[in-house]
């Protein structure tokens, strides 16, 4: 029976959730082998709504860079369910001065890393937010760049308030994400820049210390409502639709990358809404070929993950700041997993 955690998560042997303990515990030992040297002390794993294993230091809060982009991708969703917009607005409907150089630029554009946006600068006090000239015409490829800064600033024009004050409002609290086990940066106000009067921005990503920082036994909290389609012990936080269409591929596997030498070439047709995916490449080949078709995960330098696996109703997150390895070999962690739910 799937169950919901109140103040504390309940905690269940893998046996009372149909896991079988002795490879549960292998699948541990083939994530510590596969990352850095925190290994799996920041480890949360779900199954059912219950927390079957965790580490000693799950409680760790920091920040988990590119991560923020899933958080981002899922307070637009908030506003594209309030009919506030759609992801086919035009970004320069929500902010004019991008109508010189991106006219037909939408906020699909910018969620899916195909905008050819281009920033006049980016740095800690000119983050990302003033445009110039394209890097190339929007849709035509894939460019894992500064996309998320501008959302935030457009999302924060939409919402009328600080992103991070939505957030929690209609997502943390609901779900009871202790204000003492996360935070989102604010980049600043920029009113020059934003024309939003007061309003702070928060950071689209990890940049400049103003992203999401958070522990790995909240994230975890993030990643079953996730699980469970947006639903929380009966009452809908996010809706439905959005949570699938963010976290299945929106780029086909044939897009090129803007950077054919870039580490995100393999990216497009296994990339969502600022979600990861188990989309396949050209070939067919999908980025976790053990794990489940609709695996999906948060994702952000440093090795910080949460995999959503909806069909195993599990969650499994991964925070560190130990350096960061290739995301194929997590597959190794996955087939070890596979046996455990193969009961």
């Amino acid at each position: 029976m799937t169950v919901f955690p109140d103040d504390q998560w309940q905690e269940a042997a893998p046996a009372a959730v149909g896991l079988d303990g002795k490879r549960l515990a292998a699948a541990v030992r083939a994530l510590v082998r596969i990352t850095g040297p925190q290994g799996s002390s920041q480890c949360a794993i779900v199954r059912d709504g219950r927390l079957v294993w965790h580490g000693p230091d799950v409680d760790c809060m920091h920040g988990v860079w590119s991560c923020t982009k899933s958080i981002l991708s899922l307070a637009v969703g908030l506003l594209v369910e309030d009919g506030r917009c759609t992801v086919q607005t035009r970004a320069a409907d929500i902010h004019p001065p991008l109508e010189r150089h991106y006219p037909t630029m939408t906020l699909r554009h910018l969620l899916t890393f195909t905008s050819g946006y281009r920033p006049r600068a980016a740095s800690r006090d000119a983050p990302a937010l003033e445009p110039a000239e394209p890097l190339f015409a929007p849709g035509t490829r894939f460019h894992y760049s500064w996309d998320p800064y501008l959302l935030a600033l457009l999302a924060t024009k939409l919402a009328g308030e600080p992103l991070d004050e939505l957030f929690r409002r209609r997502i943390a609290d609901p779900i009871g994400l202790d204000g003492a086990s996360w935070q989102w940066g604010r980049l600043g106000t920029f009113d020059a820049l934003t024309g939003l009067r007061g309003v702070p921005v928060c950071g689209g990503s990890g940049l400049w210390d103003c992203g999401l920082a958070i522990t790995a036994r909240a994230m975890a909290r993030l990643g079953w409502l996730v699980a469970c389609d947006g639903l929380w012990n009966g009452r809908r936080v996010i809706d439905s639709h959005w949570l699938r269409e963010a976290t299945s591929p929106q780029t086909s596997p044939a897009l090129p990358p803007h950077d054919a030498a870039a580490w995100y070439r393999p990216l497009p047709g296994r990339y969502g809404y600022y979600w990861w995916t188990n989309g396949p490449d050209t070939a067919g080949r999908r980025l976790w070929p053990s794990a489940t078709e609709r695996t999906c995960a948060i994702q952000g330098n440093q090795d910080n993950y949460c995999f959503v696996i909806p069909e195993w109703r599990m969650v499994v997150v991964r925070l560190g700041t130990d350096g960061g390895i290739s995301n194929t070999r997590y597959d190794e962690f996955f087939a070890a997993l596979r046996e455990a739910v193969a009961l």
